[in-house]
């Protein structure tokens, strides 16, 4: 590197945020260097020729790195560090030949702050209930840090490799187990958690044996800087699967330690493609009594949170979660027996919900009111579980007396079954949906837009999968739909269903069905 480079300034004085220019940056690293500092981060090469410092990414392609390089150092007045991630040590120090004036490691971004001591804080990273991570300093000596860790994991000699990872330097699993039984016998339940790399695949390709190896090790220290001061202790189980117990962490705290690894790991792609993504399951004495119990719901946990491809599942969490897929499964099992007797044929419940879907998002319904709808369509005669199967296999119009009358009753009787599990739309439209527009239907005589409109579209929908049931042509399904606007039917949601039959679109759906 050249005298000039060597004397390029670290940033104009004043205490002005810093102007930095950002080159194949992760969005964890930019995350963790917009969190050290407030400061303009702009894209791309050029933006190099008005910045206080580059940040220039290990991640660049190889190919590009000595053209970017070149063009760096005849536009930037400023110094240019290289963020290295794991596996890319190789990178790093081609950037420093061509030119870099650094190296910081993904994950110690905050580190560059020190380069530029008058740049006021950032904005520290929030989770994505908006709620703010914790913050955590950073370390003084990283490269201390890092070379200590390696001069004590080739100086053991083999002397502590049944019990600690030569490695990662953790405790092995069986420690864990005789740490968890120590602190049961003699005090009360403490909180246990583990955590996995969830897309180990993806992430590391077809690293080698020494490059998993670097990642596992570069992990763990990342780890140890957060659980620095806190009353955690962490333990090695697998080569990507970890455990920390603690006695006095809640189930809040527990949450945003979770989430923090999580996000540093989002800063580690050994690959060069995938990020690492945690899977972290915790359970503490608020949801389990035993041990055998509270080991079991943390284990379920961290499966729970790896099926979701990586995130941060409490027990407590889970045992919500279970009973609503208990709900749910109970609910849409009684509606399965309804739908393989019914009069409309089997699939009727399923064939509603998608035409329900496909009119409730031509009437701009989305987000969570169209999954209500969804919901409120594929059940809405779970009320018929309770009836006889020759009621439940018979066509409406040639009921009359007692099994009329029962089964004009379905739509309460259903609306009730859900009516504890479920918010008041979905209990309406359910109760409704034999409700017609001109105060003619059932069970409450509503009039007009007195019917809820998910009960309106649910009705329409019905009357569809009846005619397609019937063999009704497009133009025959036209014809009967626009002669029942204003009796049978709200006449905006009767020009909606012709609109998906005219165009098409119900064709498609039954196509899928």
């Amino acid at each position: 590197m050249t005298d000039a480079a060597s004397e390029k300034p670290k940033r104009p004085s004043g205490g002005k945020p810093a102007s930095i220019a950002s080159l194949w940056l992760s969005p964890a690293s930019r995350e963790r260097v917009e969190g050290a500092m407030a400061s303009k981060i702009s894209d791309g090469v050029e933006a190099a020729s008005a910045s206080d410092l580059v940040l220039i990414s290990t991640r660049l392609p190889r190919v590009r790195m000595a053209s970017v390089m070149q063009r760096l150092l005849e536009i930037a007045e400023c110094p240019i560090v290289a963020i290295c991630h794991a596996g890319g040590e190789e990178t790093a120090a081609d950037l420093v030949r061509l030119g870099a004036t650094m190296i910081v490691a993904e994950g110690n971004e905050a580190t560059i702050r020190r380069h530029l001591p008058d740049s006021p804080p950032g904005k520290p990273p929030v989770d994505e209930e908006g709620q703010e991570l914790p913050a955590r300093e950073p370390d003084a000596e990283p490269l201390v840090s890092g070379y200590t860790h390696a001069l004590d994991t080739s100086t053991t000699g083999g002397r502590l490799a049944s019990s600690v990872d030569a490695v990662t330097r953790l405790p092995l699993s069986a420690a864990f187990t005789l740490r968890f039984a120590d602190m049961i016998q003699f005090e009360s339940l403490p909180r246990i958690g583990f955590i996995r790399v969830a897309n180990r695949r993806e992430a590391f390709g077809r690293l080698d044996r020494h490059a998993l190896d670097l990642v596992r090790r570069r992990l763990v220290l990342q780890f140890q800087n957060v659980l620095a001061g806190r009353p955690i202790e962490l333990f090695q189980m697998e080569d990507l699967e970890f455990a920390f117990i603690s006695q006095s962490m809640t189930l809040r705290e527990a949450d945003e330690f979770g989430k923090t690894l999580v996000t540093i790991a989002r800063g580690f792609a050994p690959s060069g493609a995938a990020p690492l993504q945690l899977a972290i399951g915790h359970a503490g004495p608020e949801v389990a009594n035993e041990p055998r119990t509270l080991r079991e719901l943390a284990t379920r946990a961290v499966e729970a949170a790896q099926a979701h491809g990586g995130t941060v599942v409490s027990g407590d969490e889970l045992a919500l979660s279970e009973a609503n897929s208990t709900e749910n499964d109970a609910i849409q099992a009684m509606t399965e027996w309804v739908d393989s007797h019914h009069y409309y044929g089997e699939g009727h419940h399923r064939r509603v919900a998608k035409i329900a879907v496909a009119i409730g998002r031509e009437l701009g319904v989305d987000g969570i009111e169209l999954i209500r709808l969804r919901l409120a369509a594929r059940i809405h005669d779970v009320g018929m579980i309770s009836f006889p199967e020759n009621i439940v296999g018979r066509n409406p119009a040639d009921l009359s007396g007692d099994d009329l009358e029962k089964h004009n009753g379905h739509a309460a009787v259903g609306a009730t079954f859900v009516s504890l599990s479920t918010g008041e739309e979905i209990v309406q439209a359910i109760r409704h949906h034999h409700e017609r527009w001109d105060a003619s239907g059932y069970p409450d005589g509503l009039e007009g837009e007195e019917i809820p409109l998910m009960a309106r579209v649910i009705t329409m929908a019905e009357h569809i999968d009846e005619l397609l049931e019937r063999g009704a042509s497009s133009d025959q399904m036209v014809r009967e739909l626009e002669e029942s606007s204003g009796s049978r039917h709200d006449p905006a949601v009767v020009w909606t269903g012709i609109t998906i039959i005219r165009d098409g679109a119900l064709h498609e759906l039954m196509a899928a069905v």
